[in-house]
């Protein structure tokens, strides 16, 4: 057979002295078998010397989750300082350098609520001398004391439902007010193991309950009365209405719904803002929707990490003297920069425009509320 032969049947593929660890250098890509002129395939970019070690395997994950090798410290300082300059390199082409914004954005939204999950929110500081910081166990205090609250809550519904079961127990209840009785130790039930849930920090448990509650059947009439839903449509009143009742019995569920659903559902930022991108700049031929999408997962991503910065400061202590002037000022000093440079506007433009964002911005979050809000009925 010919050496060309071999060289098109990849059988025979020359190898060079390689550190321990490491494939040798091949002729031709292992990955789509384009003939190699450098350390990376021109044709799909792999690396020729492909590493077999531990080492290569964390280089691999970092690379792959957090896009190191230089991208990130290149991302992070642009859109801190020049937002715009960033979302206008990203749309005209220069993208190898810098992350792209839908990674960025679901870094930053997996970010956030972690680190809220962890701190429990943006802590401020004293309201007094900004010297004095507020001590991390006040806030461990405050935990233990809410979740002290439920477990005597949910001992108390272990009282009720004592005297409730004993009720049933009763020879004389007819098959009417038998069949009350249960529906009532059932949801007082649900609600105890809630809250004990709740307090035990069990995430699994509470999901597992929600499930089941979306699953139950609906047992209770609809009604005039207050919690009730009146939308003209015959059998989804009634559900809707026994699930928002639901809900109200029990605050600590639907904080974890809407929690829950805030972290699986934060995407649809990016759609409900573009609508309003759009109105802003409606009559510009060289804005595309593509350019409003960069520019609203870049400036968000900024707003989450921000957020990320403020609650870990807080839990540490910062006084409310930097903390509350830095979220009121930085975001809008921050979109006003991100506006005017990535659509090249004037000063009263982007003021202008600003201004209109900012109402904008109400409206999706109120949008993005509701949303959350009906999905946790669901």
């Amino acid at each position: 057979m010919s050496d060309s032969a071999t060289d098109q049947a990849g059988a025979a593929i020359p190898a060079e002295p390689s550190p321990a660890g490491e494939e040798p250098a091949a002729a031709r890509c292992r990955n789509c078998q384009a003939p190699l002129t450098g350390p990376y395939c021109a044709a799909c970019g792999q690396s020729a010397h492909l590493h077999r070690s531990l080492a290569g395997l964390g280089h691999d994950i970092l690379h792959g989750v957090f896009h190191f090798e230089g991208k990130v410290w290149r991302t992070l300082p642009e859109l801190i300082w020049r937002p715009g300059q960033l979302t206008r390199r990203y749309i005209e082409g220069e993208r190898s350098r810098y992350i792209s914004p839908l990674a960025l954005f679901l870094f930053s939204v997996f970010l956030t609520f972690a680190v809220l999950s962890w701190t429990g929110g943006i802590h401020l500081g004293s309201d007094g001398d900004s010297s004095e910081p507020v001590e991390i166990a006040r806030i461990t205090d405050s935990i233990d004391e809410w979740r002290r609250t439920q477990r005597a809550e949910a001992q108390r519904l272990e009282e009720k439902l004592r005297k409730r079961r004993q009720d049933l127990a009763l020879p004389a209840l007819d098959a009417d007010d038998r069949t009350k009785l249960e529906d009532e130790i059932g949801r007082l039930d649900r609600k105890r193991q809630i809250l004990l849930a709740a307090a035990a920090g069990d995430n699994a448990s509470l999901d597992r309950l929600a499930q089941e509650q979306r699953l139950a059947p609906v047992s209770e009439p609809a009604s005039t009365s207050r919690g009730s839903l009146d939308l003209d449509l015959p059998g989804l009143d009634e559900r809707l209405s026994a699930r928002l009742k639901h809900l109200g019995d029990n605050p600590a569920l639907l904080a974890y719904k809407l929690k829950t659903n805030g972290y699986k559902y934060s995407w649809a930022l990016i759609p409900l803002s573009l609508p309003f991108m759009w109105l802003l700049f409606f009559w510009r031929r060289d804005v595309f929707l593509y350019d409003h999408t960069v520019f609203v997962a870049h400036s968000i991503s900024f707003m989450m990490l921000l957020g990320v910065v403020a609650a870990l400061l807080g839990t540490l202590g910062l006084s409310n003297w930097i903390l509350i002037p830095a979220l009121t000022v930085l975001p809008p000093l921050h979109l006003y920069r991100h506006l005017r440079d990535a659509y090249g506007l004037s000063r009263w433009g982007a003021r202008l425009r600003l201004a209109l964002l900012c109402f904008a911005i109400l409206l999706v979050l109120l949008l993005f509320g509701t949303l959350l809000f009906l999905l946790g009925l669901l």
